[in-house]
């Protein structure tokens, strides 16, 4: 599925929840909701978001000790 693919309006998402959520859980890959042509949410499942997370904290960690290095 190629990120264009990943790309669905408010109006899909509210006929389609099921498949969406069936879709994200089997691929892991997230869906871009839009609102009048413009991205306003990202579905992802639970596994995908807390890795996110883990690394995002990982990086500011990296970062405060390069800081603290300098």
């Amino acid at each position: 599925m190629s990120l264009k693919e990943s790309i669905k309006p408010i109006t899909y998402m509210k006929t389609n929840a099921a498949d969406i959520l069936a879709t994200v859980s089997e691929t892991g890959r997230p869906i871009i909701i839009t609102h009048n042509g413009e991205g306003k949410m990202v579905i992802q499942d639970i596994e995908s978001y807390q890795a996110m997370k883990e690394a995002i904290a990982m990086q500011k960690v990296a970062a405060q000790g390069r800081k603290s290095a300098d």
